[in-house]
């Protein structure tokens, strides 16, 4: 369970990055300035941060309020891209794709990365009153019109989080009554689905665990050919593995000594690439290479066939 415990932690962090290592103050300032633009004015949190100078960016998904959010020039404006079905923006019967969104909850995009800066305004809105206020208009030189956005309050995040917290408790549970919803999350992917839901320690999310694992394996027994390639093999076997380990399911080995087979085959010059085999466009990728190497070592805790030269 101390892996599986972990395991919950990424899961729930998810995307966040860390942030660059302090610089001697002798080198903060050439360091900075190789990193400002016009718009940023403090360390970047993401390397994949939206760039200043192109034309467009989206940020598919504006947390619980249900919108997408086109970012354009001058850095950054805002316009909704999408709204979700069923979401808190849909409920107000007030936006839809195409809006120019001036300010939310009084800000406007400024000095930082837009998705931290968003994420900000989402976390204060759910430790208060739960209102997400934006100030939209249809053309850029019309006057904004107000419309509030009503997202669930779950409090403030604890400072042990994501441990002996309630509010990072109840995300757990809405990912996993969310991901119980959307169809299968295991196998051979990218997918993390089957991870979290076995992180959860709720025994009706191993229950659904057990249901998706039933139809990967069903579905792949009699196939000669699976998606194999690092990506794949690599998140996807996680999963599979920890799921071995906590339930000891035997029907899932000879799908986990398939993924340990293929992560053999596809090694090139002691590592892997995102695609496998000697498809080195890009070179070495830890982003592929780190997952792969981990299912091999949870693999041979399963007690599958794992070759020790791959594996060294």
């Amino acid at each position: 369970m101390k892996s599986l415990r972990l395991w919950a932690a990424i899961a729930l962090v998810g995307g966040m990055a860390l942030p660059l290592a302090q610089a001697a103050d002798g080198d903060k300032g050439h360091l900075l300035g190789a990193y400002q633009g016009t718009f940023y004015k403090d360390w970047p949190l993401f390397s994949t941060r939206p760039d200043e100078t192109k034309s467009s960016h989206g940020i598919g998904r504006f947390g619980p309020v249900g919108i997408a959010i086109e970012i354009y020039q001058p850095a950054f404006q805002m316009r909704i891209k999408g709204i979700e079905k069923g979401s808190p923006a849909e409920a107000t019967g007030k936006l839809k794709p195409g809006l120019v969104i001036e300010t939310i909850n009084g800000q406007k995009l400024a000095d930082i990365d837009p998705r931290v800066q968003l994420g900000g305004i989402i976390t204060a809105a759910e430790a208060t009153d739960g209102k997400v206020r934006l100030m939209v208009k249809e053309k850029p030189e019309a006057p904004a019109e107000e419309v509030v956005v009503e997202i669930p309050v779950l409090g403030a995040y604890s400072t042990t989080w994501p441990l002996d917290c309630p509010k990072s408790d109840r995300i757990v549970r809405n990912m996993a009554d969310y991901l119980a919803k959307t169809g299968n999350h295991a196998g051979p992917g990218t997918d993390l689905g089957l991870l979290f839901m076995l992180s959860t320690g709720d025994e009706k999310d191993l229950e659904v665990a057990r249901g998706w694992v039933r139809e990967v394996v069903e579905k792949t027994k009699d196939s000669p050919q699976i998606r194999t390639y690092p990506w794949y093999a690599g998140y996807g076997g996680l999963g599979l593995a920890e799921y071995y380990l906590r339930t000891g399911d035997e029907t899932v080995l000879p799908l986990i000594g398939k993924l340990a087979e293929s992560l053999k085959r596809d090694m090139y010059n002691g590592g892997w690439n995102s695609r496998g085999g000697v498809q080195f466009a890009y070179g070495h990728i830890n982003a592929a290479g780190v997952p792969a190497l981990a299912f091999l070592l949870l693999a041979r805790q399963c007690g599958a066939a794992v070759d020790e030269h791959t594996l060294q």
